[in-house]
């Protein structure tokens, strides 16, 4: 796994963002401002949250039209929650352009590549790779999005190897990332899936944990530690359900291994083992000390 940027020689005439909330228009945002894309259109469900990304000037344009958004498009980004993206490319795939390059924002690789993959079955004249933007926040919709830069931030592009061009559509979709500033790293989806089950959804499914178990009258006792350690319980729930149900089997296996761990530091604290507690306690300030060693400031 190794990563790279290289902002130079990606443009296109027009993309087609397929969901404009946090995450996509935050990426759409940034194509207008670098000037890589003339014409970003975004397609809404609703013409509330359309407005709100016009008057944001996330998108060019707004339409509640797949056929409309994506016509003509050199890129189409399916920027919405993990089980709405394949039946999203499955109603745009009849309207692509030859050679059109599809990708997505979701946290989960393995189920998305295999569905959108049998989506696009009939268009092999179609370039498809699955992302995944390492960046968010807790918080929601297009006016979230206008205030998050994806500069500096990691994208993970996994090939759709079953797929024609499958490598032509990787290196355009990395392309596609790093015109608006991201670093980017190649990984298959199984081994993104595996490891982003410890690094992102374990600890989703953790902080709620803490946040559930809390009893209510140590409310007022609960101070910046505990709202640190459970800041992102705040996600949405249905964003949630869906991505861990679709990562279930390697989360579940995360899980495992979480509760292994515990079942060991409860084993050495019923036994007053210092030292052993220590060591574990150790253990885990070291690991985050090289976490933070590799994370700008404003990030730890």
């Amino acid at each position: 796994m190794t990563g790279k940027t290289d902002t130079a020689g990606f443009t296109a005439s027009k993309t087609a963002m397929l969901g404009v909330g946090l995450i996509g228009g935050s990426i759409s945002k940034a194509l207008i401002t670098r000037g890589v894309c003339r014409e970003v259109a975004g397609y809404f469900r609703r013409e509330e949250t359309m407005k709100t990304a016009l008057a944001h000037g996330l998108v060019t344009r707004g339409t509640m039209s797949i056929e409309e958004a994506v016509s003509g498009a050199d890129v189409v980004i399916l920027a919405t929650g993990v089980d709405a993206i394949p039946p999203l490319a499955e109603c745009a795939a009849a309207f692509l352009q030859k050679e059109t390059l599809v990708t997505d924002v979701g946290s989960v690789k393995g189920l998305i590549i295999d569905k959108v993959s049998a989506a696009l079955k009939g268009r092999p004249d179609v370039l498809f790779a699955g992302s995944h933007p390492l960046y968010g926040s807790h918080l929601q919709g297009p006016a979230a999005g206008a205030k998050l830069d994806p500069t500096g931030k990691l994208a993970v592009v996994t090939p759709a190897k079953s797929r024609v061009n499958a490598e032509k559509a990787a290196v355009r979709t990395e392309a596609l990332w790093q015109s608006i500033g991201m670093h980017t790293v190649r990984l298959d989806p199984e081994e993104h899936d595996r490891l982003l089950a410890f690094s992102s959804h374990l600890p989703h499914a953790v902080a709620g944990a803490l946040a559930r178990m809390l009893p209510q009258e140590a409310d007022v006792l609960t101070a910046t530690g505990f709202l640190d350690t459970t800041r992102i319980a705040a996600g949405s729930p249905k964003l949630w359900t869906e991505i861990l149900c679709a990562n279930s089997k390697a989360v579940a296996a995360a899980l495992d291994a979480m509760i292994k761990d515990m079942k060991a530091f409860r084993k050495a604290l019923g036994k007053n083992d210092r030292e052993a507690v220590a060591r574990m306690l150790e253990a885990g300030t070291a690991a985050r000390a090289r976490l933070c060693e590799q994370m700008p400031p404003e990030e730890q």
